[in-house]
């Protein structure tokens, strides 16, 4: 399933750390829209619900909300 999360970033940097820890879970598909403040998400939301990969998110250091 896809979802969208609207994400506190601003710049280049702020991609680079959500990679570092989105990058650990191989089986999660995911872009990052830097001029919408997007990150979009394809996994299996059973094993990644929406609360985790919002803890993912805070885990690099910035706010994200489903949308």
């Amino acid at each position: 399933m896809i979802r969208r999360f609207d994400i506190s970033i601003s710049c280049a940097s702020c991609i680079k750390k959500i990679n570092k820890v989105f990058s650990q879970y191989k089986d999660i598909k995911y872009s990052i829209n830097l001029i919408e403040k997007m990150l979009i998400v394809e996994a299996d939301e059973n094993k990644y619900p929406s609360n985790f990969i919002i803890d993912l998110i805070n885990q690099s250091g910035y706010v994200g909300m489903e949308i």
